[in-house]
């Protein structure tokens, strides 16, 4: 089914999205933090503002070479038995994200960001290790503070998550990450699919291929990308083989 779904994927966008190419220099993300520098515990002040928490969040990021890395490690281990995201607009969120300093992110594209590194963790490699000069205990620290870093995102009550495509693409990512980890308690992955479930709901992705909402496209065209991920994260909440 997954590689029907890739063969789809290149016929449909052939192009895929054009990946942006870095010209900063590394040192826009020096306050960032290294792979195997994840050593201190996250903050838990509920109180703060909401920049103050984008800035804590956006440090617990890793430079743009490494982002990089673990984004294209997450599509080569992850991505081939998730098949959920689409790869070349996915690389290029990434990528642009990561890319600079000057631009605050969203909280819906942090949560992308964590979801796909802790993925990347998870699933590390003795390649991916050296390549990152990292050991299996810098591996572990990091997917900690990844995994627990979007999870504060999806879990924080004074700053609501707004219902988007990226939002519940993300979360359905963790939920997946979560399944597969055997340091996430099994309640908590299914309370990521659950809510990935409700903001699905809400976004009416039950109805997105009903006759009314398909008439309505056809007055006003939408992301044929995004209409395709909201399939898949819906079909990968309802249905056990897809």
């Amino acid at each position: 089914m997954l590689d029907r779904l890739t063969k789809l994927e290149k016929a449909v966008f052939p192009y895929g999205a054009q990946v942006p190419q870095l010209t900063q220099p590394e040192s826009a993300s020096s306050s960032r933090k290294l792979f195997n520098c994840h050593t201190e515990a996250l903050s838990n002040n509920k109180a703060a503002s909401v920049n103050a928490r984008l800035n804590h969040l956006t440090s617990n990021l890793p430079p743009a070479h490494q982002a990089r890395l673990l984004c294209k490690h997450f599509i080569a281990t992850i991505q081939p038995t998730f098949g959920v995201l689409h790869v070349p607009s996915t690389k290029s969120l990434v990528y642009s994200c990561v890319g600079s300093d000057t631009e605050a992110l969203k909280f819906d594209e942090l949560l992308m960001l964590f979801s796909i590194f802790a993925g990347a963790a998870l699933a590390w490699t003795d390649e991916l290790l050296y390549t990152l000069e990292a050991t299996k205990a810098n591996a572990m620290s990091a997917f900690d503070c990844y995994f627990h870093s979007a999870l504060s995102i999806i879990e924080d009550a004074h700053t609501p998550l707004p219902p988007s495509v990226t939002a519940a693409s993300a979360i359905c990512t963790l939920a997946h990450v979560a399944i597969n980890s055997d340091d996430v308690v099994p309640i908590k992955a299914l309370d990521l699919r659950s809510r990935c479930y409700n903001m699905c709901r809400e976004m009416m992705v039950h109805r997105l291929d009903s006759p009314a909402a398909q008439k309505e496209r056809e007055i006003s065209p939408a992301n044929n990308i995004e209409l395709e991920v909201q399939r898949r994260v819906w079909w990968n909440m309802v249905a056990s083989d897809w």
